[in-house]
């Protein structure tokens, strides 16, 4: 392991003196405030718009999934229909 000199602690410490102003704290205060409302109705709307959204939503919903199956159904009906009557007139 290198040897090096022992590092001199030239950063200056917290001084409270120079800390922000009267004038710059209620700033930071009043902007801080701001935000967080903001931030407090945003969570709001967005919650209120989920509720409104999951109300108006229809109980019953047509899924085309669906339509399509009893469709399909229908038409193998029809088809087995036609083939047992070919097969009654051929025979």
């Amino acid at each position: 392991m290198a040897i090096s000199r022992p590092s001199s602690d030239d950063r200056s410490r917290y001084n409270p003196k120079q800390d922000f102003t009267a004038d710059q704290l209620h700033r930071f205060g009043e902007v801080a405030n701001e935000a967080n409302k903001r931030r407090e109705d945003q969570v709001k709307q967005t919650l209120i718009h989920k509720a409104k959204k999951t109300a108006m939503k229809s109980v019953l919903t047509s899924s085309k999934h669906n339509d399509k199956s009893v469709r399909n159904a229908i038409w193998l009906i029809v088809l087995l229909a036609v083939l047992l009557w070919m097969m009654y007139m051929f025979n």
